[in-house]
């Protein structure tokens, strides 16, 4: 056993001893003894004793990430080769041939060899690969391996692909970019691609700038701050066209959406790019360009922080103090503190009160709560903003932005004890309008990530969201795997997408009123702790734009919109003016009184919102809107519910990131709607619903459009508007315009009996 242990690196030890350099000398920092102190406060602080830098964050080396730990099965498969190569030293020799167990010299033209190899090569410092793995696997590196490698291009989760050669695997790396050359450390070995981690950037990657913030890095959320915004606009592009080409099976619709925008190009007698309908020029490969944000800092209205005792001080210093900050990436209860100069994503006056909350709540003695001993009461605090209601009778906004803030604590008797706290706080800051609070479960441990990641909103669905059916789209990626869609995201208050859910309690208020207002595109929206709301208040209304655009309405309001997952009913009420009557579904019930009461302070009248599950509704929802008006359901309350939604013209989808169920699936297929504009935050499982959807002979739609939208700079999470039209109404418009074509009739009349059924302008 303890042969065992002593054959893991230092940085996989729960004991605390600092990483090991890598070979060659490239760490900053050497291993050093463990060292003990207290300091004023009587805090007691761990850490290693090592050269200076360690109290600023912008000495940390962001390439290094020595600090991430390997998976359990590649801790398993260093032990088992360990075991194997002393049980069996010739166990991988052919018993015809022996070779001697040491190495021959290297002679000149090996050395030369060598030198010739590319920037994927396997580094000659690294130890002979074990043949059990790569036999059994299938793959041509090995856990331990160093490699000398050159990022081709980004996948999901801001990964950077690396094509070994001469095969082309797939290795990826996280913190590499495009054109960036690394060493890096086999970490995993999957079937068809690895992991590894990056040791040190040997040449910088194209497009590079300086991140502005010194939590870059450490943090894990801003992934791609060190690129280009144009950079980052092209590769998110890419990585929609490769994700719906790999794992959706679209690129048959893709060349054809590309071929017709090439001929809409050439036809153009001025030369001017031709725009979809749905708000971007073809840039290439059939996925419009990504339309980028105007304003790529200080954009989220939500960020969730996390409180504890332990402060992670990057690279290696982890002090048992009470803080609050963002959780180090794939840890539970280790928090980087970030009050000191704010997230570069929130307003300045978020941060103003982020960092004032931890001041006050230390001051009260109130403790963040230790998962070992039980102690302590405060999980996390979820801040949100916006522009706030116009006063009576105005039409312009509050001079300053309304603050909510919600405090996440284990236990209900805990909350009386923030309400001095709230008071205080909304003495200090006017423009706080409502505190919060809402007791978890405490069994449940910290949601891993960071808050700088969109949220999830798995609670925006059906409940078993969390799990991909029947879809093999981590392994048809063929070069950017994605993980399984997670149910845990933890970004939310009340339920929506973290903490909250089945095992938290009601809201409690404890100060001012528990909701905020923000504005988009000329509507006022009520915003409680629990409900969805897009995070980048101002590009929502570039992306509502374009679903509107992408909704296709016929003139005369005569369309009925039926708005699935509608959250606060942003997007439907948004659409309400050009169509007959807007349905909006959604399971949250306080996100359904929000959208009521949003429809009525915007004086919309054709606007309905249903509390329902969208996944427990298909099959109901059918019997009683398009089957039958008295067709009986399991509950009758249901059925009288149900018979409130109309067979709809256009559906809008935007679900949680687990994209649609099996049963939401077919009820699209069989609702009778002609067109679809699929919103998701998801491109991976995205391509899968697609797929299900746009191919295959009984297949009912055909993909129009594919526009991504980056809601989220800096970051790699994109969101992609896909718009789908059945394809009987394409026979039926193909057919009426070939019909006016041979009976001689202009091209202006075939081109409008065309539209009449809904097709795009491409």
């Amino acid at each position: 056993t303890m042969q065992l242990f002593k054959s893991l690196p230092a940085s996989h030890s729960h004991f605390g001893s600092a990483p090991q350099p890598p070979v060659g000398g490239l760490s900053r920092f050497a291993a050093s003894p463990r060292i003990t102190r207290r300091d004023g406060a009587g805090c007691i602080t761990t850490a290693q004793s090592s050269g200076p830098g360690h109290a600023f964050f912008h000495a940390w080396a962001p390439t290094r990430n020595q600090e991430r730990l390997q998976p359990v099965k590649a801790i398993r498969d260093t032990q088992k080769a360990n075991r194997n190569s002393r049980s069996r030293p010739d166990a991988d020799v052919a018993p015809q041939k022996r070779a001697s167990r040491t190495p021959p010299p290297r002679t000149k033209r090996t050395q030369q060899q060598h030198q010739q190899q590319t920037s994927g090569s396997i580094s000659s410092r690294s130890p002979p690969p074990p043949q059990e793995a790569p036999s059994r696997l299938g793959a041509p590196v090995h856990v331990g391996q160093e490699l000398e490698l050159e990022c081709a291009r980004l996948a999901l989760e801001g990964k950077g692909v690396c094509l070994l050669p001469p095969t082309g695997f797939v290795v990826l790396v996280e913190r590499t970019l495009p054109g960036e050359r690394v060493r890096a450390e086999v970490v995993s070995v999957e079937r068809g691609y690895a992991e590894a981690r990056k040791l040190a950037s040997l040449s910088p990657h194209r497009n590079a700038v300086p991140p502005p913030c010194p939590y870059f890095g450490p943090c894990g959320g801003c992934t791609l701050q060190s690129l280009q915004y144009e950079a980052q606009l092209q590769e998110k592009r890419n990585q929609v066209e490769q994700t719906l080409r790999r794992v959706g099976r679209l690129g048959p619709s893709l060349d054809l959406l590309a071929a017709e925008a090439a001929a809409c190009r050439r036809g153009d007698d001025n030369g001017a790019h031709s725009e979809g309908s749905e708000g971007g020029s073809r840039a290439g490969g059939g996925v419009a360009a990504t339309v980028g944000c105007q304003e790529p800092f200080a954009y989220r209205n939500k960020m969730m922080f996390h409180f504890s005792t332990k402060r992670w001080l990057p690279p290696d210093i982890v002090e048992e103090r009470p803080c609050l900050g963002l959780l180090r990436r794939g840890t539970a209860d280790v928090v980087l503190p970030v009050v000191q100069h704010g997230c570069k994503l929130q307003g300045s006056e978020a941060n103003a009160l982020l960092a004032r909350v931890e001041e006050v709540v230390l001051e009260r003695g109130i403790l963040p709560h230790n998962h070992p001993s039980g102690k302590g009461t405060l999980k996390h605090l979820v801040v949100r903003s916006g522009i706030g209601a116009p006063p009576a009778g105005s039409a312009a906004p509050l001079a300053a932005r309304e603050l909510l803030i919600g405090f996440g604590v284990t236990h209900g008797s805990a909350i009386e004890h923030l309400k001095p706290v709230a008071e205080a706080l909304g003495r200090e800051f006017p423009n706080l309008v409502g505190v919060v609070a809402q007791a978890v479960a405490p069994s449940q441990p910290f949601s891993r990530g960071t808050a700088a990641v969109p949220s999830g909103r798995p609670h925006r669905g059906s409940r078993d969201r969390g799990t991909l059916q029947g879809d093999g789209s981590r392994k048809a990626a063929a070069g950017i795997p994605h993980p399984l869609p997670s149910t845990d995201s933890g970004d939310a208050l009340g339920g929506e997408d973290g903490d909250g859910g089945a095992d938290a309690s009601p809201v409690t208020l404890l100060y001012g009123t528990p909701y905020i207002h923000d504005i988009v595109g000329g509507l006022t929206f009520r915003i409680s702790p629990g409900s969805f709301f897009q995070t980048n208040s101002r590009q929502a209304e570039v992306l509502y734009d374009i679903v509107r655009r992408a909704a296709a309405l016929r003139p005369g309001a005569v369309d009925t919109v039926l708005d699935l997952y509608c959250g606060t009913g942003t997007i439907g009420l948004s659409l309400a003016a050009d169509c007959r009557r807007v349905v909006g579904v959604e399971v949250a019930d306080t996100a359904v009184e929000d959208a009521r009461s949003n429809a009525s302070l915007n004086s919309i009248d054709n606007a309905t919102f249903v509390c329902a599950d969208v996944d427990t509704i298909q099959r109901n929802l059918l019997a009683a809107t398009l089957e039958s008006p008295a067709a009986t359901t399991d509950n009758a309350a249901a059925t009288a519910t149900l018979a409130a939604v109309p067979a709809p013209d256009v559906v809008i989808v935007d679900p949680a990131r687990s994209g649609l169920s099996l049963d939401a699936a077919a009820f699209l297929s069989r609702s009778g709607a002609r067109r679809v504009a699929y919103v998701s935050c998801n491109v991976a499982t995205q391509a899968r619903d697609l797929d299900r959807l746009c191919n295959g002979s009984g297949a009912p739609f055909r993909l129009v459009s594919v526009q991504p939208v980056d809601m989220f700079p800096h970051t790699d999470h994109v969101e992609v508007v896909a718009v789908l039209e059945r394809r009987e109404l394409q026979m039926t418009a193909a057919s009426t315009t070939a019909t006016a074509t041979a009976a001689g009739a202009p091209a202006a009349a075939a081109a409008a009996a065309s539209a009449v059924v809904g097709s795009s302008v491409m």
